[in-house]
């Protein structure tokens, strides 16, 4: 009887545990995967909104079709939304700090706001019209280009995240 009930509690916490990890980024990448994409793949750096492809955003589900890019993320020096307390649904709720661009992948680096302002950094897979979020996380200090956003990854100044299109799709 006990052996079966430890059996059986065995059970349900590994299946717990993969519930709970099931909705994390598919590939599960670290700080450092990231970088070592990042650091070996050529990217094409921008930093305005109509530079970064709308099609890989909307098919890794992180705006909807109908939803322009520039309602969801805005130049630098752009108004956006800041803080919780008031929602001003005509504001979008990022700011770009940069992106890359190449034939594999896309990453965004973007203010978001909350009830903190913070840098995030967002990293895609592309392959062909399909994208998927491999890698999401916080950045954790100063980004004003690829140089010191490697720095932080370098030295693990991050959070790693769980994408959740849903919450993304505000």
């Amino acid at each position: 009887m006990h052996q079966t009930r430890l059996i059986y509690y065995t059970a349900r916490w590994a299946t717990l545990i993969i519930v709970m990890t099931a909705g994390c980024v598919q590939g599960a990448l670290t700080g450092s995967d990231a970088l070592s994409i990042i650091e070996k793949e050529r990217f094409k750096i921008v930093d305005q909104v109509s530079q970064i492809p709308l099609q890989p955003l909307i098919s890794a589900k992180i705006i909807p079709p109908t939803r322009r890019l520039n309602t969801f993320i805005v130049d630098k020096n752009r108004e956006f939304q800041h803080g919780d307390d008031h929602v001003d649904l005509s504001r979008p709720q990022r700011q770009i700090i940069f992106a890359g661009i190449s034939p594999h992948y896309l990453f965004l680096c973007f203010w978001r706001s909350g009830q903190i302002e913070s840098r995030y950094l967002m990293l895609l897979k592309l392959r062909g019209p399909d994208a998927e979020v491999i890698f999401y996380s916080t950045l954790d200090g100063q980004v004003k280009n690829l140089s010191d956003m490697k720095q932080l990854l370098r030295r693990n100044k991050i959070s790693t995240l769980t994408f959740d299109s849903n919450r993304e799709r505000e």
